[in-house]
């Protein structure tokens, strides 16, 4: 997904059965370019899904998916 300013959004599809924050089924998720700046395009993540909790872990980043919304991981360090 490109958007307005030429950035490349991503969608990462997410294994069959995740849930979401608030209990319902998801099967993908929209990541602004803005979380993942200095991550190559081609770069998957690794998906855990628990608890209403659904973690990307990039290798330049962690980013967070609960009911909070879309983050980079509270915990991260510089990566």
């Amino acid at each position: 997904m490109t958007t307005r300013l030429g950035e490349q959004d991503r969608r990462v599809e997410l294994p069959p059965g995740t849930l979401g924050p608030f209990g319902t089924p998801i099967s993908a998720l929209a990541v602004p370019a803005h979380l993942l700046r200095r991550e190559p395009l081609e770069s998957e993540p690794r998906i855990h899904a628990e608890a209403g909790t659904v973690t990307l872990d990039f290798d330049t980043a962690t980013l967070v998916y609960d009911r909070m919304g879309l983050r980079r991981a509270p915990d991260e360090t510089s990566k």
